[in-house]
């Protein structure tokens, strides 16, 4: 038991472990976070186990949308091998005596790779049986892609490597194209050891920056026994080392070249990859930088991180390099608006207030007067008034605030948004607002109350499922693969030119899932159709995260909303004015 214990303490691959528990927690961090999140540990609240559990790629759950995990958990297992490869190879110089160091030190690293490719099958499965109640058949099938995904990337790269990383046997060639004129087996250290052998384990006293290791799993999975590297050239035994890791440095400079490119592929839905393999993809950068700032600053590497921390900090803010995300619409190029708590507050003037408030009554009058007719009241009798409040809550507020709606309006035959005098909300709420009003609007106007259809069971949930499309998909890889470097694509709108960054991404995929029944709109468009009460007035309201006012944005003037009404003109901080209109960016043509 004795020698079996101490066998397997001094395995390669147990320790690697120790060494990383030692010398590699960070990387060990993003394995923390990796393993949290697949079995739901991390970011519930926020949903991210279902994109790793639940991937959907073009709009379905199914072979490929696991297929794409498997494949970019592939890169970053790549990824996490040349870092540690990159980091701790030079602490077992017996890998360059075997055939093919770089592929053993891969088979007795992938502890921690296998361990997780374990519990994220156990984890998919229950997930899926439990949470999605998908049939039993398929989960086999979204288990083969995702190990199918994974077999490929890693036998890709295992090709690269095999053809192109060299051994003490057949390096010869390379280390003298390099200039290296020393012979590599040491005559004297030969000599030496034919006298009296070094017994391994005594490697680690003699040499603290090396590890003991008495074992390894070669490349045929077997367990096999070190060899003494003692007769061997220090020098050519690095020598190995250094062309893996200049090799390793060139794959991860290569990713991240074609991560560049696929950046002007990301309107293509094709590459629009699932959310966690976009997550994935920014994992690998995350770890080839962690591991190519060790290897190349070694005790520096602190400081290197803060350095280059503060220059990227620095350049965001200079010309082209700082691509802020815009609100698209508005024009960048002129000065910009005052902005400061001061003038916020200032109190907006009664005649601007009064002269708001008269322009609003037409609307009213108008909204009244067709209010009637739907309800059939006569001129005199007051038409019931309805305003809708949307709440925050991404895509799920967006579903939730149409399925709500359109039952509510199925039950009152069609009338909900004929009593709607206005729509207000925020987020994913006033998206799902603004989706319903569209729809309201284009199956209503112009057609008298008695000639309108309905709409079917089948429009009802092809609403709901437009309500409810995936976002994450092209917000993530746009991230991840253009947003992460320099934008370089543009487009449009407006007579003005920005950045496609994943604000654009976001903007897109709205309206390509909502049929574009929106698009190339902007707010002044509705400022008409609003004013004659041809659909409901829409009230959008985000909050400035700096002082927690609002802005209101709204086609019409609306001064009377950023304050409290004070009729009396007193002076108190309860009606100071708490809000600003689009109009405060009029010369910068906020409308």
């Amino acid at each position: 038991m004795f020698v079996f214990l101490t066998s397997l303490r001094y395995s390669f691959a147990v320790q690697l472990l120790a060494v990383h528990l030692k010398k590699n927690v960070s990387l060990l961090f993003i394995w923390f976070i990796i393993f949290g999140v697949a079995t739901s540990n991390l970011g519930v609240s926020y949903g991210a186990p279902y994109t790793i559990l639940d991937p959907e790629y073009m709009g379905r759950v199914n072979f490929w949308s696991f297929w794409w995990i498997g494949l970019t958990f592939g890169f970053f297992i790549t990824a996490w091998h040349l870092s540690c490869y990159m980091l701790n190879s030079f602490r077992f110089p017996f890998l360059a005596t075997s055939r093919r160091p770089f592929l053993h030190f891969c088979i007795n690293n992938s502890v921690i790779p296998l361990s997780f490719v374990i519990t994220y099958i156990i984890a998919v499965t229950n997930f899926q049986i439990h949470n999605e109640f998908t049939p039993v058949w398929l989960i086999p099938l979204y288990i083969l892609g995702f190990l199918s995904g994974l077999v490929f990337i890693c036998l890709l790269f295992g090709i690269y490597f095999h053809y192109t990383n060299h051994d003490i046997k057949n390096g010869s060639h390379f280390l003298s194209a390099f200039g290296y004129k020393q012979p590599i087996i040491d005559s004297v250290k030969q000599n030496n050891d034919s006298l009296r052998k070094v017994p391994d384990w005594e490697q680690p006293y003699r040499n603290p920056k090396i590890e003991r290791v008495d074992n390894y799993i070669n490349a045929r999975f077997k367990i096999r026994p070190t060899r003494s590297t003692e007769h061997y050239a220090e020098a050519s035994l690095n020598a190995i080392f250094q062309q893996h890791h200049a090799n390793a440095l060139l794959v991860q400079v290569a990713a991240m070249m074609i991560m560049m490119f696929l950046g002007f592929a990301a309107d293509i839905p094709f590459f629009q990859i699932p959310a966690a393999a976009s997550i994935l993809l920014l994992l690998v950068i995350i770890v080839s930088l962690m591991g190519a700032f060790t290897y190349w600053l070694t005790a520096w590497r602190t400081v290197g991180i803060i350095v280059v921390f503060m220059i990227m900090n620095n350049s965001a803010r200079i010309g082209f390099l700082n691509y802020n995300t815009p609100a698209f619409g508005l024009n960048y190029d002129t000065i910009p608006a005052i902005y400061s708590d001061t003038l916020i507050k200032h109190p907006i003037s009664q005649a601007q207030l009064e002269a708001d408030r008269a322009y609003m009554l037409p609307v009213l009058e108008n909204w009244k007067r067709k209010a009637q007719i739907a309800q059939g009241l006569l001129p005199a009798e007051k038409p019931v008034m309805v305003l809708l409040n949307f709440s925050g809550g991404g895509l799920r507020s967006m579903l939730w605030s149409n399925v709500v709606v359109q039952e509510i309006d199925s039950l009152l035959d069609g009338r909900l948004l004929d009593h709607t005098f206005m729509m207000a909300g925020a987020s994913g709420g006033v998206l799902g607002a603004a989706y319903l009003r569209q729809r309201y609007y284009n199956e209503t106007y112009g057609k008298p109350i008695e000639q309108r259809q309905q709409p079917n069971e089948a429009d009802k949930i092809r609403f709901l499922d437009n309500a409810s499309k995936d976002y994450l998909n092209a917000i993530f890889f746009t991230g991840a693969t253009n947003d992460l470097f320099i934008p370089l694509r543009t487009f449009s709108t407006s007579g003005y030119t920005y950045r496609r960054t994943r604000a654009y991404a976001f903007e897109r995929q709205y309206h390509i899932n909502t049929d574009s029944i929106i698009a190339n709109k902007t707010i002044a468009d509705y400022a008409e159709p609003e004013r004659n009460a041809d659909m409901p007035l829409l009230l959008v309201t985000p909050t400035i995260v700096s002082n927690s006012k609002k802005i209101i944005i709204s086609p019409h003037p609306v001064s009377y909303l950023c304050r409290p009404s004070n009729s009396l003109n007193f002076e108190h901080s309860s009606v100071e004015t708490d809000g600003i209109e689009l109009s405060y960016f009029a010369a910068q043509d906020g409308l």
